[in-house]
This record gives structure tokens, sequence and C-alpha cells, in this order.
């Protein structure tokens, strides 16, 4: 039995970002992640350091995995997805270390007296 989305043009999988060999259009995608995210995260590095820095730490890893996976997987539609769910998982561990640089910042600034505005 065949899976009915196998030659569906509008199923997630079936789009030529999945496709086709586009390993550049993911690695310069997840460059302006990594360039973005890292900026933020170095400039909270003085608030929270040991936060920020894994924050920041999980994304060049991720980036580096990126590249890694560009270069040795063989088939475009496995780079495609490896590339599509490392480069989610990059934005992910943005969002999450962000909103924890935020919690603990916030968190230290209430058990110190501060308002925080």
């Amino acid at each position: 039995m065949t899976d009915p989305t196998e030659y569906d043009p509008t199923s997630m999988r079936n789009q030529p970002a999945m496709r086709q060999g586009g390993e550049k259009r993911w690695l310069i995608a997840g460059g302006i992640l990594l360039i973005v995210a890292g900026t933020i995260f170095a400039f909270l590095m003085p608030l929270q350091f040991a936060s920020a820095g894994m924050a920041l730490s999980l994304l060049v890893a991720g980036y580096l995995a990126m590249i890694l996976s560009a270069i040795f997987i063989q088939s475009a539609r496995a780079k495609s997805m490896t590339l599509a769910w490392l480069m989610a998982a990059m934005g992910i561990s943005a969002v999450i270390g962000l909103v924890v640089v935020i919690a603990l910042e916030w968190a230290a600034g209430a058990s110190s007296g501060h308002s925080g505005v």
C-alpha cells in the first residue's frame, strides 16, 4: 500500500526545498539565524554569562552540524531534511535560551528588591 501523501504536491515533504539539493539556501538561512541570535546572546553575556553562553554554544554547534551534514550526506532529500531539522532545532534552542535568560534575570531582579520598571 502506498502512502497517500507520497505524490501530494502540497505535502510538506514534497516541497521543492525538501526534494532538491539546496544546501546553500539552508546554510545561508542558518548563518543568518546564527548571526542574529548569536549577537543577541553576546550582548546578554554580561547579564547571564552561563545561560547566554550555553545558548550561544548550542547555536554554534547546530550550525557546525549543518555544515557537516551538507558536506557528508549524499542524498539530496536526506540532506535537505536534516538541514531543515537542524535549523529548526537552532531556532527552538535560541527561543528557549532567550526565555531562560529573561527568567533568570527577572528572578534576580525580583530577589534583589527591584521592581523591574
